[in-house]
């Protein structure tokens, strides 16, 4: 919405770490910019599945360097045998 709403440009950026330690390497993907009246950055919609794109293209390339901050299919079963009187593990 920022990027709508003030016509800033809006890129889509990686990161990849190249070894043990904090190595790393940026890329960028892609850039919209909406000043451009491109297709893409219509309206909020396109804008987001046009970012989604190169995102996907990035994750598919190499899935272990994608950082997942959700665990929202975490299977924790294993821990509610070892610890039964716990509800939920966060």
């Amino acid at each position: 919405m920022f990027a709508l709403n003030h016509h800033a440009p809006l890129p889509v950026t990686d990161t990849r770490r190249l070894r043990r330690g904090l190595p790393l390497e940026g890329g960028g993907e892609a850039i919209a910019n909406p000043r451009s009246g491109d297709a893409e950055t219509g309206d909020l919609r396109r804008l987001t599945e046009w970012f989604t794109g190169p995102r996907e293209e990035v994750i598919r390339r190499d899935p272990d360097q994608s950082w997942w901050l959700h665990r929202r299919w975490k299977d924790d079963r294993d821990q509610l045998q070892k610890f039964p009187n716990r509800k939920h593990f966060a």
